[in-house]
C-alpha cells in the first residue's frame, strides 16, 4: 500500500518539495503497482495520480473515512483506499 502524503515509501518522502508537495512523477507511482493507494483530495501529488486515466482504468475506490467530521467546527480531511482493480476481481474460470 502507498500512502502518498502522509505515511509513505522512502522514495517520495526523500523526493524534492515539501510536506504535501513532492516532486514525483505519477507514472512513477503507477509502474510500482501497489495493491492499494490511500489518497487525500486536495494534496497536489495526490489529486495528480487520482487524475491520471490509467489510474482511473486500473484502480477503484472501495473506500473513503473523513477523519475530522466530529471537529468543531466540523472539517474535511477524507480518506480515499483505492484497490488495484486485477487483484479485485475473481480470477478468470
Amino acid at each position: 500500500m502507498i500512502a502518498i502524503s502522509g505515511l509513505t515509501e522512502p522514495a517520495i518522502a526523500r523526493s524534492p518539495g515539501g510536506f504535501l508537495h513532492k516532486e514525483y512523477p505519477p507514472g512513477a507511482l503507477l509502474k510500482t503497482a501497489p495493491r492499494f493507494f490511500v489518497l487525500v483530495n486536495d494534496f497536489p501529488i495526490d489529486d495528480a495520480l487520482m487524475g491520471r486515466a490509467d489510474f482511473a482504468a486500473r484502480y477503484r475506490l472501495v473506500m473513503e473515512r473523513n477523519h475530522r467530521f466530529n471537529w468543531v467546527p466540523p472539517q474535511s480531511y477524507t480518506l480515499h483506499v483505492y484497490e488495484r482493480v486485477d487483484d479485485a476481481l475473481p480470477p478468470p474460470s
